[in-house]
């Protein structure tokens, strides 16, 4: 018994390896242990971590900045506090030496601020700049800095530019204003729409001629009811007007899916809840800038929304994490798969991530690194 059963383990281990190879992923998810904050880590380099403002309990916000050695597995205090103590902000790294760090809920609690801030990493300190037109909070905004050293800011639909030379913030678009009912963090608000469609979440990503692909992940909630659309609509924001512009319609609604630009300038969009049955989707598409249309390619092993998805430097793309099911019925996937844009098609990775994530972060540390991490706690990175 003892010799068929070592048989058939060792059987299973061919099985996968000539599976890996054949697939061509040779990888591993390692997960690092230490008493991280709930703030999300900003990869500073390959052994560098920093971790801004996370909170011991939602009135006491811990206000230091402190940086992460993945070497020596030790944090080293900078002795910075933020200038607004606050929690569920937005914060991206915008160039080579600045943090811009927006919104949020300052000392734990509503209203949202509109207070913004700049962290410094030469002198690393935390200064005031000027404060943001509408309110930003971490779950919904898109950061992305632009070719020409502007900073694109996508918050509830609601679009505005940061300047770091003036260091204000200024509204974009031209557009006639529409206001429509819309759900976040389970308060009815009415927010007021400048984009072409009338989105409450949206997913952007920068294309390599430099303008931003927005498409409509989000969803319109009617005050006090539980009627929610979910949109499939998408358009263009050109920063050398300033203003936005109308593309192709993707091939199905999607709410919290992924966006990810390709080697070859292509768009993936994976995964989504749809409406209806608060399952998430296995379908995909590209996004061809050229020809300004969606189509299908391959599907997902696994339906996925609110996942994690990131460009390797093999030209392939990784898909981690996510859920399945929405509400009461919430499945969290650990699962990893990896997308192949020349042959369309997914491939499941023969491992999986260690932690469940509500949502997954992926940042780049070195050329076959990946950081892994949703709020700060659960940190792993995927190597390949």
């Amino acid at each position: 018994m003892k010799k068929i059963r070592k048989f058939v383990i060792i059987l299973l281990l061919l099985i996968i390896a000539t599976l890996s190879v054949q697939n061509k992923v040779q990888a591993s998810f390692s997960y690092l242990k230490g008493n991280f904050t709930e703030s999300n880590p900003i990869v500073l380099n390959e052994n560098e971590l920093l971790f801004l403002n996370g909170i011991t309990s939602p009135t006491s916000p811990v206000t230091t900045a402190k940086i992460y050695n993945l070497k020596t597995k030790k944090f080293t205090d900078t002795n910075a506090t933020f200038n607004i103590p606050r929690t569920s902000y937005s914060v991206a790294r915008i160039n080579k030496n600045q943090i811009l760090i927006i919104g949020g809920l300052p000392n734990g609690h509503y209203p949202i601020t509109h207070t913004a801030e700049i962290f410094d990493l030469t002198t690393k300190m935390f200064r005031l700049i000027g404060k943001t037109n509408y309110n930003h909070i971490h779950i919904n905004t898109n950061i992305i800095p632009l070719d020409d050293g502007r900073v694109f800011i996508l918050s509830n639909c609601l679009p505005e530019i940061y300047d770091p030379k003036t260091e204000k913030f200024t509204k974009v678009g031209e557009r006639k204003e529409k206001k429509f009912y819309h759900w976040f963090l389970g308060r009815d608000d009415v927010a007021v729409y400048y984009t072409l469609e009338p989105y409450s979440v949206t997913k952007a990503v920068k294309l390599q001629d430099g303008r931003i692909l927005i498409i409509g992940a989000g969803a319109i909630k009617k005050r006090k009811t539980w009627d929610i659309t979910y949109q499939q609509n998408a358009e263009i924001f050109n920063p050398k007007t300033n203003k936005f512009e109308k593309t192709g319609q993707m091939e199905r609604q999607r709410f919290w899916p992924t966006v990810t630009l390709m080697q070859d300038g292509r768009v993936l969009v994976t995964g989504g809840l749809v409406e209806g049955n608060g399952f998430g989707v296995n379908t995909a598409e590209i996004y061809n800038p050229k020809t300004g249309v969606f189509s299908r390619t391959g599907n997902l092993n696994q339906a996925r929304y609110n996942h994690g998805a990131i460009l390797l430097s093999n030209g392939k793309v990784l898909i981690a994490n996510g859920i399945y099911a929405h509400s009461e019925r919430q499945k969290y996937i650990r699962m990893a798969e990896v997308y192949n844009p020349i042959s369309g098609k997914f491939s499941k990775l023969f491992l999986n991530s260690k932690k469940k994530r509500f949502e997954t972060i992926l940042q780049h540390l070195s050329q076959n690194k990946v950081l892994v991490s949703d709020v700060g706690y659960n940190i792993e990175i995927f190597k390949y």
